[in-house]
């Protein structure tokens, strides 16, 4: 009975200090992706030249507590759409940048698209990590992101985000 009583005596004190999480059903990429995000998310687009290729991105964002979750679309132009292996080197440029943008040695093979990876980096005073999902259709680059804190990161609910995700069907 004491252990019972210690046990919820922690489990609340724990649950007082953590972010409320308030998961809420999303879509971007026109309905093509539906994932949930754990406040109310915000949408923002930006203009993006990557490897030569102008991009329109949307990420559809939310923050709760220190932790990041945010689903991304940019439609594909159509020399990429016609063009599936430059498609896959665009998302596997996305992937690398990924690495590069948290000062981590991205590995040799990278992660292929359609395939979730870590990536721990940052500095010595501030370690991050970032748990990522890119994903090519036939019409879109579509990400699901995560980042955190390393300390941050391992205390939110990550698999609920994941769990949530439903990609397009075909979708690399």
């Amino acid at each position: 009975m004491v252990r019972w009583i210690l046990g919820a005596a922690c489990a609340l004190a724990l649950a007082g200090c953590s972010p409320e999480f308030d998961w809420r059903s999303v879509q971007v990429a026109n309905g093509a992706v539906t994932g949930v995000l754990p406040a109310r998310p915000q949408s923002q687009t930006r203009e993006v030249d990557f490897e030569g290729h102008p991009l329109s991105l949307t990420m559809t964002m939310a923050q709760a507590g220190s932790v990041l979750f945010a689903l991304g679309h940019a439609p594909l132009p159509e020399v990429l759409r016609a063009d599936p292996e430059a498609a896959r080197a665009l998302a596997r440029g996305v992937i690398r940048s990924f690495y590069d943008n948290l000062g981590a040695q991205a590995p040799d093979p990278l992660p292929e698209p359609g395939e979730r990876f870590i990536v721990d980096g940052g500095t010595p005073e501030r370690p991050m990590r970032l748990e990522a999902l890119v994903v090519l259709s036939r019409q879109d680059l579509l990400e699901a992101v995560v980042t955190a804190e390393a300390g941050a990161f391992g205390r939110a609910p990550v698999q609920d985000f994941w769990l949530g995700l439903r990609m397009p069907s075909g979708a690399r």
